[in-house]
């Protein structure tokens, strides 16, 4: 439901316009902190991309022997990738540009929503969290602040508006839904065998 709600709320406030006022005051406030941060966010990206959480979940899954996590790396990962995909190519809004004095940190090809790497870190790290059930916190808080971190990072290169990456995180709620979803069925003949 919430990632439902997330999708449908960005959607909407970038079908009304195609960036509202509040989207292009932050991306104009956040191109203008330092450019020191522009390497580490750049780095912070590599690990957001689809084929990364492919490798991530998979391998994790493999690891500890677990075939709902492999399940649903393999079929959550492509599915949010895939859909995040499928809403650039249909609504096609765009992203952040150059104008009268303005200089985006990262010129990217392509439409803004959602955002693939919001996306995709979502993913990952909704898969993991629920995936491995773990009752410590931490692993919620360092996964929080992946996706955190992934989002703001992409507003601060320039290369999304916020409602992209609202966007995206909902996408990939979607897709680790789906995906956890298959995994779980992937796991109950196992648990029936024993």
């Amino acid at each position: 439901m919430i990632a439902a709600a997330l999708v449908l709320v960005s959607l909407g406030v970038r079908a009304a316009d195609a960036a509202t006022e509040l989207d292009e005051r932050v991306v104009r406030r956040a191109i203008e902190l330092p450019t020191w941060l522009d390497v580490p966010l750049e780095a912070l990206m590599a690990f957001a991309s689809a084929l990364v959480a492919l490798a991530v979940t998979v391998g994790t899954g493999a690891l500890a022997r677990r075939i709902d996590i492999i399940v649903a790396g393999l079929i959550g990962a492509p599915v949010a990738y895939a859909l995040s995909l499928a809403g650039k190519a249909t609504f096609e809004f765009a992203r952040p540009t150059l104008g009268p004095g303005r200089v985006v940190r990262t010129a990217v090809d392509g439409f803004g929503w959602p955002s693939g790497h919001a996306t995709m870190a979502a993913y990952l790290a909704i898969v993991l969290v629920v995936g491995f059930r773990r009752r410590q916190r931490w692993p919620v808080v360092v996964a929080t602040a992946f996706v955190a971190a992934v989002a703001v990072g992409r507003v601060v290169l320039g290369a999304h508006y916020v409602s992209d990456v609202v966007g995206g995180v909902g996408v990939g709620m979607l897709g680790a839904a789906l995906g956890l979803a298959f995994g779980n069925l992937a796991r109950r003949p196992q648990n029936a065998r024993t």
